[in-house]
């Protein structure tokens, strides 16, 4: 029976550890990615981020353009748990790729890539030299016309 009276306050003190962890952790956290991070409009779900904010008639070019009007040129939004850098801007677009190009290119390459651009691809390869060979024939019949007229 002691331990059944405890519960209450068992639950209280875990509660009340998990809301200071909490708060803990976010003004830690907050002084970090202020730094480091672009602004990102508020509203994001959990599984699929900013992904509601899509939705509707409205084309996609335009709510991302209305989003810069309010954000900025460059902001940051998430399609699921992936954040995604959105630049609005030549000027931004030419110092990301020219100041910060180091940063771009030194990203992990996905799996997907590999299966889809190289030629190692076990999932096209018997494609590729089938479409090799019909370029082959094409340009060879191309060529031998090209004689006889």
């Amino acid at each position: 029976m002691d331990l059944l009276s405890q519960l209450p306050l068992a639950i209280a003190l875990l509660l009340a550890s998990l809301w200071l962890y909490k708060q803990w952790r976010s003004t830690t956290q907050s002084h970090k990615l202020k730094l480091k991070s672009p602004p990102e409009p508020q509203g994001a779900w959990p599984l699929i981020g900013h992904l509601h904010l899509l939705s509707g008639q409205v084309p996609l070019a335009r709510t991302l353009g209305a989003m810069a009007d309010k954000y900025g040129p460059v902001f940051l939004f998430r399609l699921g748990v992936h954040p995604v850098l959105v630049v609005n801007n030549w000027e931004s677009f030419k110092e990301c790729f020219t100041t910060h190009d180091k940063t771009f290119a030194s990203r992990p390459q996905s799996g997907a890539c590999k299966l889809l651009c190289t030629s190692e691809a076990p999932l096209f390869r018997q494609y590729l030299t089938n479409i090799e060979l019909v370029l082959n024939v094409i340009v060879l019949c191309i060529g031998f016309t090209d004689l006889y007229t």
